[in-house]
């Protein structure tokens, strides 16, 4: 068995990373999948809001299309806090991993 010297292994595993993230695929990143999982919930809280000042001033009747849109934007923002919640208690976790 060869044994290579640990410059030749840093390097390759650095030239290795570089090949990877050139051939990621836009979108595909967890930062990524988070910002738009974000930007979801927070267009369905709009959508609620108006939906119900629209309700409230009378533009339209539909009490139910109404509570609906305020449930799932409710559902949607505790999701939201508990993986910010678990991404937070992760990172801690990691931060006491003596090396």
């Amino acid at each position: 068995m060869k044994t290579l010297p640990l410059a030749q292994v840093q390097k390759a595993g650095v030239e290795q990373l570089q090949k990877q993230t050139e051939t990621r695929e836009p979108g595909s990143g967890f930062a990524e999948v988070l910002k738009n999982s974000i930007e979801s919930v927070n267009q369905q809280m709009y959508e609620a809001g108006e939906l119900r000042d629209g309700l409230i001033n009378g533009e339209h009747a539909n009490i139910h299309e109404t509570m609906i849109a305020l449930e799932k934007s409710g559902i949607s923002f505790k999701m939201m806090t508990k993986v910010q919640q678990k991404a937070i208690e992760a990172y801690k976790e990691v931060m006491r991993i003596n090396l």
